[in-house]
């Protein structure tokens, strides 16, 4: 399937990274955390 709408194309591949650096700093945060149960409830974000 070929989209060729370009504004449609642009929005998504912008929508597409923003939940991508979401969940890259939902990793991290996870990580820095020391509590287990903390660290278990933003995994599961």
């Amino acid at each position: 399937m070929k989209i060729t709408h370009p504004a449609l194309v642009r929005l998504l591949k912008t929508a597409y990274s923003a939940e991508r650096a979401a969940s890259f700093a939902y990793i991290g945060h996870a990580g820095s955390l020391k509590d287990p149960v903390e660290r278990a409830a933003v995994q599961q974000i």
